[in-house]
């Protein structure tokens, strides 16, 4: 009978340890998944991948940026603008944005306070609908307005702005005499010049360097 029950108790004993390590590897388990779990990421918004950061199975320390996400619904373009357009930049500003073939609409979201040979970056974000397929470092065609004026004469900028201060230009005629005429301008872009007085529609003028001409009264043009 003595035997019987030490038996017994060391078969409880023997369960008891059983059923201990059952639920310490249960918890080892638990733990493991748990870890496994955070090793899963969750981007706080919708995209795609844009760079990876880290070599794939690298060992990172906790809060290290591991890759950039691109927020599909909010693109935003960085422009590097000419440093003499600086002062007129302001944050709200609209834009045109071209993209295959297509203009779209945009704002001026950012502008640097810095220069950097001689151009402000700064940033513009789609208003509304953006195109579709667009990749990141993709270059695309955007103007900033500056100012928006309606039925103004406007003609291609060149040379003759700088070598004229703005205030010559040479009107040619059919029989290819350039004439001296006295200009007044007004607001410039990047491709154009506004002419305030002193042209009239369907003027045709030299706008390549006018020192050439020194500023005769009349010059003959030839090719």
């Amino acid at each position: 009978t003595a035997d019987a029950e030490l038996h017994n108790e060391r078969l409880s004993f023997e369960l008891r340890a059983s059923e201990f390590e059952v639920n310490r590897q249960e918890l080892m388990v638990d733990d493991q998944r748990r870890r496994v779990s955070e090793l899963s990421i969750k981007s706080p918004v919708d995209g795609s991948v844009g760079d990876m950061l880290v070599d794939q199975k690298g060992a990172v320390s906790r809060d290290t940026p591991v890759m950039a996400v691109v927020d599909l619904s909010r693109f935003e373009i960085d422009v590097m603008i000419p440093e003499s357009y600086a002062d007129d930049l302001a944050i709200g500003m609209g834009a045109e944005i071209q993209s295959g073939g297509q203009r779209y609409d945009g704002e001026l979201v950012a502008v640097s306070p810095e220069v950097v040979n001689n151009q402000v970056a700064s940033r513009v974000r789609f208003i509304s609908e953006s195109p579709t397929g667009l990749r990141q470092n993709q270059r695309l065609t955007t103007r900033i307005l500056l100012a928006e004026q309606k039925d103004v004469l406007m003609v291609q900028r060149g040379q003759f702005l700088d070598s004229g201060g703005g205030r010559l230009a040479y009107v040619t005629s059919e029989d290819r005499v350039a004439e001296r005429r006295q200009i007044q301008t007004g607001a410039r872009s990047l491709g154009a010049v506004e002419i305030v007085a002193g042209l009239d529609p369907g003027d045709t003028i030299v706008i390549s360097n006018l020192d050439p001409f020194r500023g005769a009264e009349t010059v003959f043009v030839t090719d």
